[in-house]
């Protein structure tokens, strides 16, 4: 009787210690591996490149209420070299909230990045170059539309013209398989050119003499709104930071 209850307690033991066991590694196994937030993955990193994608700034008229629309013209303009330039300023603004230091980032060559292609899509391969699995890369993308809507509720003849630029960055990273994912995007700066009326659709020599990005006022616009963004998107990044902190802190 006494060896019946022994054993009978033995197994009692030993069941509690399998479930306490197996509950462990259910909890590690659903824990996972620890999610660094976005500022831990470039400090981890030895350096992060950066790349400049400018693009040409297209003609892009629209069609009026009365449903018509001037003929699209094939010129492109190029964004002066003060925007370009205007991207390691950026950096700077971002390395500067982030707490870290300016060499962690390096400019890389856009023309040197592979393509690949999806049906009819193509896009920049970040996964190649040496990277690993985790690596960060940081695009900045410039894009700019010289606008034109024909008519307006008064004159249907009239053409509306202005000319609107586009500065993007994205944190990209290197996932498994060759894989990249957007892990961070926001619009830097976003400016657009007061309206200038003209009578007949405007050609791109219009567009070009009107609308000049070399302007000081155009500059400036350009510059006080990238460097509110940016002081957004470090706020964000902190923000996210300091959650994935306390969350670990607390499990």
């Amino acid at each position: 009787m006494y060896n019946k209850l022994k054993l009978k307690k033995m197994k009692k033991l030993l069941f509690s210690v399998v479930a306490v066991f197996g509950m462990a590694i259910l909890f590690s196994f659903s824990k996972g591996k620890v999610k660094l937030s976005i500022k831990e993955k470039i400090e981890n990193q030895s350096s992060v490149t950066v790349y400049y994608d400018m693009q040409p700034i297209v003609h892009n008229p629209k069609k009026s209420a009365a449903g018509k629309m001037c003929s699209k013209f094939n010129e492109t303009g190029i964004f002066p070299l003060y925007y370009e330039a205007s991207g390691s300023l950026m950096i700077d603004l971002f390395v500067k909230g982030l707490g870290m230091k300016s060499d962690k980032f390096i400019g890389g060559n856009i023309s040197q990045v592979p393509i690949k292609t999806f049906s009819d899509k193509s896009m920049l391969d970040f996964s190649k170059g040496g990277r690993n699995v985790g690596d960060l890369v940081i695009l900045i993308t410039y894009s700019g539309e010289y606008k034109a809507r024909k008519g307006t509720s008064k004159d249907p003849d009239i053409n509306l013209n202005n000319l609107i630029i586009t500065v993007n960055m994205s944190v990209i990273e290197v996932m498994s398989g060759g894989r990249t994912k957007t892990i961070k995007q926001r619009t830097v700066a976003s400016v657009v050119s007061d309206m200038i009326e003209s009578k007949e659709c405007a050609d791109f020599q219009f567009f070009t003499t009107n609308f000049s990005l070399e302007s000081d006022k155009f500059k400036n616009k350009f510059k006080s709104a990238y460097e509110k963004q940016i002081a957004k998107i470090v706020a964000s990044i902190q923000k996210e930071h300091e959650k994935k902190l306390k969350k670990r802190n607390k499990g």
